[in-house]
């Protein structure tokens, strides 16, 4: 989940991380989400940090469709850990899937090959060191 650190001018410069600089708030405000079957539009949420030894917080949160905001409380019952980045057969699943070009390369080498679309995957992540 990539995000762009937002620059904000309000008389002053406030930055906006998702999450770079709101690290595990981000993440627990996702897993709050996740909690109750909600996945969250980029522009849902928006965390800030206004360097001021405060820490970061919920600056703007769309309550149509995330519904109440939660208290940074109710956030602390998430640990915010980030995921762990995809391994190499994860990626090669996920490129499958998202992908038509790739979809249909592999389908034509199935074809050539007399292979099944599936062997053709496994085969690229048996070659995965």
């Amino acid at each position: 989940m990539n995000k762009m650190i937002s620059v904000i001018f309000l008389g002053f410069i406030l930055l906006i991380a998702q999450p770079a600089i709101a690290g595990s708030l981000y993440w627990q405000v996702i897993e709050h989400l996740q909690s109750i079957g909600i996945v969250a539009a980029e522009s849902d949420f928006v965390l800030q940090n206004n360097s001021d030894g405060q820490g970061p917080f919920i600056a703007r949160w769309n309550e149509d469709a995330l519904g109440p905001e939660p208290t940074l409380d109710e956030l602390a019952a998430f640990p915010g850990n980030q995921p762990p980045p995809p391994n190499d057969a994860e990626i090669i699943d996920q490129t499958w899937a998202d992908n038509p070009l790739i979809r249909a390369l592999i389908k034509r080498e199935a074809r050539g090959g007399n292979k099944t679309v599936q062997q053709i995957l496994d085969e690229l992540k048996a070659e995965l060191p």
